[in-house]
C-alpha cells in the first residue's frame, strides 16, 4: 500500500505552485512505498557519505520521538529537491538541501516550514553553515526560531547539543554533543554503511576497524591482512581462503595453492610451473630444478605408451619404478608403459606380441589387407 506524506504545505512561486511533503527519514530508504523518485540525492558518492546519517535519523524518530524528518520539494509536478529537518518546540533546524533544476530562496523555506510545523508569524530565521547535529552539513543550513521560546539560534543550537540521541553500535543513550561520526565504513544493519553516528566510547573502539572481504565482519586493521585488488581480510578468513606464496611471497586464493612435499611450502601457480611440475601419475609436486647440487630431481620426464599413442609425462621418481619396459621385436625400439593402463585391450595385445604402437598398427593393417 502507498505511504502518504505526514503533511503537505505549498505556497506560488512564478505563478506555479511549490509544494512541499513533510515524511519520516524511513521514506529515503524506502521511496517507492511512499511514492518518490529515485534520485533524491545528487551522486551515488554522495549518498554514500550521508548513509550513516540516514541511519540515525531513522532510529531517532522511531526512538526518541518524531523530531527528525525528510523534506521533500515538488514543482511544476515533478519533484526537484529534499532537506533534511531537525525539529523541536518551537524551533526547526533545516539541512542538507539538494535541488534539480530551480534555486529556491530562503523565505520561499521558511513559508513552507512555518505551514508544515504550524509556527505563528512571529518567528525568525538565520541561515547557519553547520549545527551540533552529528550528520553531514554541507553549509546551507536554515534555523527557524520562535523568540518567545529561544532568544536567538544560537541559542537553540546550544540546546540541541543537550539533548539525547543514541549511538547506533551500542545503543547507549548520550548527548548529541558527545556523538561522533566515523571516518570509516563499518558493517552494520547487515551492510556497509560509511559515517556511522556513534558514542566516543565506540569511536575508540571502531575508528581503526575495516570490514573483512570474505566474512563482512568488522575487525581492527592491525588484525587483518590487506589484499591488492580484492581488500582487508581477517585472520580466520585469510587462513580459511588465503596462501602466501612462500617462493615470490605473494597472495593467492587457496584453491590456487600447490603443496611442494619435498621441503614443505606452498607455491602459487606461477611459481610452481617455474620451478617444477606435478607428477602425472600421483599428482603430487616436485622440483624440477634444485638449489643443492647434492640434491637429485626427483621428477623427470617419460615416453608412456598407450593404446592413444606415445605421450611425454613427468613421472616421479617413486612412481618410475611401476613403468614396465621392453623392446619392439620388429623395430628394437623401447616401448615403456604403466600397469594400469593394461585394462585396454589394444595395449593387452602389443604387450603380448613385444611391438612397439607403429609396428602393431602397421602389423594390424597388413592382415586386413589379406
Amino acid at each position: 500500500m502507498m505511504e502518504k506524506a505526514l503533511k503537505t504545505a505549498e505556497v506560488v512561486m512564478q505563478n506555479e505552485v511549490l509544494k512541499a511533503g513533510l515524511y519520516p527519514p524511513i521514506a529515503f530508504r524506502e521511496r517507492s512505498k511512499w511514492g518518490l523518485p529515485e534520485n533524491l540525492d545528487d551522486s551515488d558518492d554522495h549518498y554514500r557519505y550521508n548513509d550513516g546519517d540516514i541511519d540515525w535519523l531513522i532510529k531517532d524518530y522511531n526512538i526518541l520521538g518524531e523530531d527528525t524528518y525528510l523534506l521533500v520539494f515538488e514543482y511544476k509536478q515533478k519533484v526537484i529537491g529534499r532537506c533534511w529537518i531537525y525539529s523541536t518546540k518551537g524551533a526547526i533546524f533545516a539541512t542538507n538541501f539538494y535541488y534539480r533544476d530551480i534555486e529556491l530562496n530562503n523565505e520561499t523555506i521558511v513559508s513552507l516550514l512555518k505551514q508544515l510545523f504550524n509556527m505563528n508569524e512571529r518567528v525568525e530565521f538565520e541561515t547557519r553553515r553547520s549545527s551540533p547535529l552529528p550528520i553531514r552539513q554541507d553549509g546551507d543550513g536554515i534555523v527557524i526560531y520562535d523568540p518567545t521560546v529561544f532568544k536567538s539560534a544560537e541559542h537553540f543550537l546550544d540546546e540541541i547539543n543537550e539533548y539525547y540521541s543514541r549511538c547506533l553500535l551500542c545503543n547507549e543513550e548520550v548527548k548529541i554533543k558527545d556523538l561522533y561520526k566515523l571516518d570509516n565504513e563499518i558493517f552494520y544493519n547487515n551492510r556497509r554503511v560509511h559515517g556511522l553516528i556513534v558514542c566516543k566510547d565506540c569511536k575508540r573502539k571502531f575508528k581503526d576497524n575495516v570490514i573483512c572481504e570474505d566474512c563482512n565482519q568488522n575487525v581492527d586493521r592491525d588484525d587483518a591482512v590487506f589484499i591488492k585488488d580484492h581488500g582487508y581480510v581477517c585472520a580466520d578468513c585469510f587462513r580459511a581462503n588465503w596462501f602466501e606464496c612462500e617462493s615470490c611471497y605473494k597472495i593467492y586464493r587457496s584453491e590456487l595453492a600447490v603443496f611442494a612435499s619435498e621441503n614443505e611450502k606452498w607455491l602459487c601457480p606461477n611459481c610452481a610451473n617455474e620451478l617444477g611440475t606435478i607428477c602425472e601419475v600421483c599428482e603430487e609436486f616436485y622440483y624440477l630444478i634444485v638449489e643443492d647440487e647434492e640434491d637429485e630431481v626427483k621428477i623427470k620426464q617419460y615416453e608412456i605408451t598407450n593404446q592413444e599413442g606415445v605421450h611425454k609425462k613427468y613421472i616421479c621418481n617413486w612412481c618410475a619404478e611401476k613403468i614396465k619396459s621392453y623392446k619392439c621385436e620388429q623395430c628394437g625400439k623401447e616401448v615403456q608403459y604403466l600397469e594400469w593402463d593394461m585394462e585396454n585391450e589394444v595395449l593387452k595385445d602389443m604387450v603380448r606380441l613385444r611391438l612397439c604402437l607403429n609396428c602393431y598398427q602397421r602389423c594390424n593393417e597388413n592382415e586386413s589387407r589379406h
